[in-house]
């Protein structure tokens, strides 16, 4: 075998085939500071129904479970509220 082809074959066994993200997973915080993040920008001016809707949707689409309480707690974190001033 010539060394171009051994150089070839060792170029494409370490060629990245996945996007840099896949190699990295996020946590659960992370992937929930990010969610926070999106929807606030989206609809922070939502009221409270409108913003658990789309909490809910986006918690589905990504697999992450949260109890009712936490949810509850994030739909305030987005809007900049606390229980007792909703």
């Amino acid at each position: 075998m010539s060394d171009s082809a051994s150089t070839g074959s060792a170029a494409a066994a370490n060629q990245q085939t996945e996007p840099m993200m896949d190699m990295h997973d996020a946590s659960i915080d992370d992937k929930l500071a990010g969610i926070v993040a999106q929807t606030r920008q989206d609809v922070a001016d939502g009221d409270h129904k409108r913003v658990e809707e789309v909490l809910r949707q986006r918690l589905r689409d990504t697999g992450i479970d949260v109890t009712d309480e936490q949810r509850t707690a994030l739909v305030h974190e987005v809007r900049g509220t606390t229980p007792e001033s909703s």
